[in-house]
């Protein structure tokens, strides 16, 4: 009986540490080929951070099916702007993953 009360605990504490709403854009992926027009369509993985002002930190592509287009991909994203994730009512820092996909 101790042991499950301890389960039970333990759930609600960590239950608490799970950001009570996600991050959410405030305006629109927008990508300037500019320089290079892609020939093919594929897929972009690209995973980062929204820190507690919602900016965007640290990006990183993780798959690409153009090489060509990273640094194009990169500085669109850099210009996104969140509302950020919070818990228990505090603004917080998360990962985020974005695919996208390019036609």
């Amino acid at each position: 009986m101790k042991f499950l009360i301890s389960l039970i605990l333990i759930g609600s504490i960590v239950a608490k540490d799970i950001p009570t709403h996600e991050p959410q854009m405030k305006n629109k992926l927008h990508i300037d080929f500019e320089n290079y027009i892609p020939t093919t369509s594929g897929k972009i993985n690209i995973i980062f951070y929204v820190d507690r002002q919602g900016k965007v930190v640290n990006p990183i592509i993780s798959d690409t099916f153009d090489i060509k287009l990273n640094n194009t991909i990169i500085d669109a994203v850099k210009r996104l702007e969140f509302v950020p994730a919070k818990q228990n009512g505090t603004n917080v820092i998360v990962k985020y993953n974005l695919p996208i996909v390019v036609q």
